[in-house]
């Protein structure tokens, strides 16, 4: 993210790879965004592993590695904190 024209090249590139996907028409996923090179996504499956292994099998950029991590409580997004209250409504 060394020159200016970065963050508007890594947005084209992540929003190329995203189209091909139809990531954000698929009816399992209510949600899914990303800034720049950080992702986030909700997707209902039955556990955690089963988040993971489908953004990391729709997903796929070429020449890039996307480290997934998924919870089935909370998750950290930049410098937030999502979580699951304890009436199971998202915050």
């Amino acid at each position: 993210m060394g020159v200016s024209c970065s963050p508007d090249l890594a947005n084209l590139y992540g929003c190329y790879f995203e189209e091909r996907t139809n990531i954000h028409s698929h009816p399992n996923v209510p949600f899914y965004g990303r800034f720049i090179n950080d992702y986030i996504g909700l997707v209902y499956v039955l556990d955690v592993k089963d988040a993971m292994a489908f953004f990391a099998d729709t997903i796929i950029f070429d020449n890039c590695t996307i480290e997934w991590l998924a919870s089935d409580s909370y998750m950290t997004f930049l410098d937030m904190t999502l979580f699951f209250d304890k009436d199971k409504i998202l915050q």
